[in-house]
């Protein structure tokens, strides 16, 4: 049995992590940010790359510099970690 999902489906799918994600990306203090930016990588960590890519195509120009900024945090942190697996 072959599944499929239309995109109207797919948009509902994404909307509840992406209200959440809006949400935490106007954290107000600096350990709300650090906080924020640990759970929204928590979320899309669940994501394929596709569905990471539909979420911030979906935010505004500002939110979605800010979530690249997470993003590349993210990378750098998995950098570091098989780095340091290597020694």
């Amino acid at each position: 049995m072959e599944l499929t999902v239309n995109a109207t489906e797919q948009r509902e799918d994404l909307n509840s992590p992406l209200a959440l994600i809006r949400e935490l990306l106007h954290s107000e203090t600096t350990e709300q940010k650090q906080n924020a930016g640990a759970q929204i990588r928590q979320i899309l960590g669940d994501f394929n790359p596709a569905e990471t890519a539909r979420i911030l195509e979906s935010l505004p120009p500002n939110e979605r510099e800010e979530l690249w900024k997470i993003l590349i945090k993210r990378r750098a942190a998995m950098f570091l970690r098989t780095c340091q697996k290597a020694y």
